[in-house]
């Protein structure tokens, strides 16, 4: 019996450290203590348990053991950080990004307080398992005679238990199919996706979590033919978009189009300098400036998503929740495709094109971006553009030599309507440029940083004497604004406003070679920002939130505007000119707007946005008595958004003072619709099951 008590000495020191570091975690996230399943987290536990108990060898025991402990403290931690900074947690098809996330990191991101309590922690328990291991050197276990059959025995009957419960467990909660129970989110649909993922780990544990979760990233999940039906029908019968349905539509009839996300950018690097204003300034972005007076601009443009989601959101209308896009066009072709914008406008005669001022291989574009519609896929790392085999990340060549290198490929020289007239060729052009990222410490490394810091302090006085320069209004206003935060903060902000004037720049050579074409006013051009200027905690830091806010409706307000001489020459009821938008919108509803603005038609269903000048399904009723559009946004970095309430689980609701009852309760029932149409999309994803969507004609 003493070799039985001490070959369990590995098996139930995991276990203990196991649950102890689960609860540390649950009550680091605000979870509780225990999840609603914890005997389907348990059993998982058991299993891994019963895996070391089975192991021979003392040394790889504890080996065994030490690992699967510091894979759980780095989860701990990862999903700590994640939390703070996005409201998020991690999951399986995030390891496809690890490389960009690695790159991307700082010691802004890496919570060191925290790092240091790991470190220490596992350090304790490395100190347990050698302590255990030393002691069973002293009394060495023989698998002679009866002790082995014991031991096979008892794994057995640990892993059949620990088994059965996982499946029982998992089949009970397949029982409840739809998404909605009882007033919530059922436990069905958080085991078969990842769109919650705080609510599924919450409901189902650390071990349950990401079990599911390997489960619906590796194979199609919880996903059954019946769903699959379900979502078939659901697109099948939806409603067509058309000149019912807007006054915008088609009033850019045929026009070309270039759609440019622009990496980080906000609204006060567009203005004076005053970060609350969208009002924009000719002072360090004419380019821009003029663009938005020959369109509009979207005041209300909401975006809390990673800049690869962003950019899918654009041409794509959606994104595969819980895969990666890669791993979903792997084996696909772009006929599967259809509804994106590149194969839409290339169905409708246009070249279609895409261009990154980074490595082709970033978030494997290089891959996907070709099965999603694109004819060419143009980035840094082509020799024609001045690739020279490699690059630290932040040295960004600047945004205005990688246009004129592309130039004839954005604009192709046949779209030159002076030479080929009504035969010029159409074009669908987009450009993600990388140069405003960041960091914005070392301006060496970044040629829109060193090239444009003088000229964003002093202007076109940069080159007079010290005595005769003369500050820029934005320099001045920024001064006297967060001077307080201190001498690095400003360089910072100066250098990224120097990559916004040299993103400003590129916009220029675009916009010369249009109208050297002839097609400027045949073009339209939307402008789009990924995400808020997270780097160095700039954006929270300007807007005087704390670095752990990460839901505020202001902070993740960024820029849009679109130049269309169809908008520029409109005017609404009133007869005035429609200059701006005010309602709540998101990258998901440029897609559906650019097709309205060129006068095609599209199923609504099969984009999770609107477009701008078509109009919300939902509805509800203010405190005043009057209708209102409410919009609601799905953040695949977690949670429901509108521009008054959030969530995060859907048990869990923050909403603003203003928040009537009405409100909430049409929020929810937004929110479930928003889920059931993403559960739909994810499905016919997963399937590869596009191909059975009956277009629109």
């Amino acid at each position: 019996m003493r070799s039985l008590s001490h070959k369990m000495g590995f098996f139930t020191y995991y276990i203990f450290i196991a649950i102890i570091l689960e609860v540390a975690m649950f009550l680091r996230l605000d979870l509780g203590l225990l999840p609603k399943y914890w005997m389907y987290d348990l059993s998982i536990i058991l299993m891994i348990a019963g895996i070391i108990f089975i192991i021979p060898n003392n040394v790889i025991q504890a080996v065994v053991t030490a690992i699967m402990l510091l894979v759980q403290e780095v989860l701990f931690y990862v999903n700590f950080s994640l939390y703070s900074l996005y409201g998020d947690v991690f999951s399986f098809d995030m390891i496809n990004l690890f490389k960009e996330t690695v790159k991307a990191m700082t010691k802004d991101f890496s919570f060191i307080w925290m790092m240091v309590a790991m470190i220490i922690a596992y350090f304790v328990i490395l100190a347990g398992i050698i302590m255990i291991a030393i002691k069973r050197r002293r009394y060495p276990i023989s698998f002679r005679k009866n002790f082995s059959v014991v031991a096979i025995m008892m794994i057995l009957i640990i892993q059949g238990l620990s088994v059965s419960t996982m499946v029982a467990q998992r089949n009970a909660v397949h029982q409840a199919g739809d998404i909605v129970q009882a007033d919530s989110i059922s436990d069905s649909f958080l085991m078969d996706t990842s769109m919650l993922k705080l609510a599924s780990l919450k409901t189902f544990g650390l071990f349950g979590y990401y079990a599911n979760n390997l489960l619906n990233t590796l194979t199609t999940g919880g996903a059954k033919n019946e769903l699959l039906t379900s979502a078939i029908m659901y697109f099948n019968n939806g409603e067509v978009h058309d000149e019912q349905d807007s006054d915008m539509f088609g009033v850019d009839s045929g026009n070309n189009v270039i759609m440019v996300m622009m990496e980080s950018l906000e609204w006060f690097a567009f203005s004076d300098g005053t970060y609350n204003s969208k009002t924009l300034s000719p002072e360090l972005t004419p380019n821009v400036y003029v663009l938005a007076t020959e369109g509009l601009t979207a005041t209300n443009f909401f975006a809390k998503s990673k800049t690869n989601i962003s950019e899918g959101f654009g041409f794509i209308g959606s994104y595969p929740v819980g895969k990666y896009m890669e791993q979903v066009t792997r084996n696909s072709d772009d006929e599967q495709y259809d509804f994106t914008l590149p194969n839409v406008l290339r169905d409708n005669g246009y070249t279609t094109a895409y261009f990154h001022t980074n490595e082709s291989s970033y978030y494997d574009r290089h891959k996907t971006h070709t099965k999603l519609g694109f004819d060419n896929i143009y980035c840094w790392d082509y020799e024609e553009f001045g690739y020279d085999g490699g690059f630290d990340w932040g040295e960004w060549i600047k945004e205005e030599d990688f246009v004129y290198s592309a130039l004839d490929y954005m604009i192709p020289t046949n779209a030159n309507k002076n030479v080929y007239g009504d035969d010029a060729q159409k074009f669908f052009t987009f450009y993600t440029t990388v140069g405003t990222h960041g960091p914005y410490d070392n301006n060496s490394k970044c040629g829109d940083q060193v090239e444009y810091r003088n000229y964003v302090k002093y202007g076109d006085t940069q080159y007079l004497p010290d005595n005769e320069k003369v500050y820029t209004q934005w320099y001045s206003n920024v001064l006297e604004a967060y001077s307080h935060l201190g001498e690095q903060f400003i360089n910072r902000l100066v250098n990224y406003q120097a990559t916004v004037v040299g993103f400003d720049r590129a916009i220029g050579v675009l916009v010369q070679r249009l109208k050297d074409y002839g097609i400027y006013d045949d073009t339209t051009i939307v402008l789009y920002s990924d995400h808020n200027a997270y780097y160095h905690s700039l954006s929270n830091d300007i807007k005087g939130l704390p670095k752990t806010e990460y839901m505020d409706i202001d902070l993740n307000t960024i820029p849009l505007i679109i130049k269309s001489s169809g908008i520029a020459s409109s005017v609404d009821d009133s007869g005035k000119s429609v200059s701006s938008v005010d309602r709540f919108c998101s990258a998901y509803d440029l897609l559906p707007t650019v097709l309205d603005l060129l006068g095609i038609k599209f199923n609504k269903r099969l984009y999770i946005g609107n477009s701008l000048f078509g109009s919300v399904a939902d509805t509800y009723e203010n405190e005043d008595g009057e209708i209102e559009e409410l919009v609601v946004y799905y953040s695949l970095t977690g949670g429901l958004i509108s521009d008054r309430m959030y969530t995060l689980n859907m048990t869990d609701f923050y909403y603003d003072e203003f928040v009537t009852i009405g409100y909430y309760n049409k929020f929810k029932e937004v929110a479930y619709s928003t889920l059931q149409k993403l559960n739909y999309i994810y499905t016919l994803y997963v399937y590869n099951a596009y191909q059975y969507i009956i277009p629109v004609s």
